[in-house]
């Protein structure tokens, strides 16, 4: 496939099971474990609650300064949650009608949402980690009739509206299109909104498949799982703006990232970073975008290659 190709990759050396010596069969058992515990059970969630915890004390005003993006009726404004990770608030200004993305932190998210003076109708949810979807039950208790859309295969909590590949979701007069991803997790989604009618570009949600240095750690699917999802991405086109889920610090030095990795005279943000940490809302498109070799468990990184 192209994105495999731009990647420099020969799947055939790529063995199914890489082999470990003992030592590292027993790391991999303990990461293994650990993950279990937090994807599955209720110390996963604690472990969640203290991250927000931290964060909030650490940074009040979120780590980064987010400045939002219009065009036509639609305005999407980043929030900084956590330490790293971004949720998205994305509003017909016509309807005054919004979904979130991936809501980790919900005061982060209710804040803004009686700032912009709002109606929360939908949660669109990438993915079941507690650090993306933390937010779900308190948000819908808040908002009785606001939906929560992801895929039935992820175990997303508070979950309403299962989604398949090319499901359409509606909010106001926005268009998003869900896409199956799996590679992060076995039913993570991203969301393409549809800005054309607006006169803007297609807009992708990527959760934790995309990031603009990098791509998601493989805890539940196989590099050729990752690749053929990265395919999809690459597929949306030139111009798609990239709105990733997270600023993976440990892959891009401190969280700039190598200039190698992104296009020469890249235009302005859509997040303005107030810390070391992300700027948000890649204008290059996707192609544009490293997404590095793809390995097992830990995720994509280096190598400087464009996707």
């Amino acid at each position: 496939c192209s994105c495999i190709r731009r990647l420099g990759l020969d799947l055939r050396e790529l063995p199914a099971q890489p082999p470990r010596c003992a030592w590292s069969a027993q790391a991999g058992g303990q990461r293994e474990a650990l993950y279990s515990l937090y994807a599955r059970t209720r110390l996963g969630y604690l472990f969640y609650k203290r991250q927000v915890k931290k964060a909030r004390e650490r940074y009040p005003r979120g780590h980064s300064v987010s400045r939002p993006l219009g065009f036509g009726v639609v305005k999407i404004l980043p929030i900084p949650v956590l330490s790293n990770n971004y949720s998205y608030l994305v509003i017909d200004t016509g309807s005054g009608r919004a979904a979130v993305v991936d809501p980790s932190d919900p005061l982060a998210v209710q804040a803004a949402i009686e700032e912009e003076g709002v109606l929360l109708e939908a949660i669109l949810c990438t993915h079941k980690h507690w650090d993306h979807s933390g937010g779900n039950a308190a948000l819908r208790q808040q908002h009785g009739s606001c939906k929560v859309y992801g895929s039935a295969l992820d175990a997303v909590p508070e979950l309403t509206n299962p989604l398949t590949d090319k499901e359409r979701v509606s909010v106001g007069c926005l268009s998003f299109e869900a896409l199956a991803t799996p590679g992060h997790t076995v039913g993570h989604m991203a969301y393409v909104l549809d800005a054309a009618p607006f006169g803007g570009p297609p807009c992708l949600f990527s959760g934790d498949l995309l990031f603009l240095a990098g791509c998601g750690r493989l805890f539940e699917g196989s590099p050729e799982t990752m690749l053929a999802s990265l395919d999809v991405a690459v597929g949306l086109g030139e111009d798609t703006l990239l709105w990733p889920g997270e600023w993976p610090r440990g892959q891009s030095g401190g969280g700039h990232p190598p200039k190698s990795f992104l296009p020469p005279r890249a235009p302005p943000l859509a997040g303005k970073a107030r810390s070391p940490l992300a700027a948000v809302g890649s204008r290059r498109g996707l192609s544009g975008l490293a997404a590095g070799p793809a390995r097992e468990p830990g995720g994509c990184s280096g190598g400087g290659r464009r996707c």
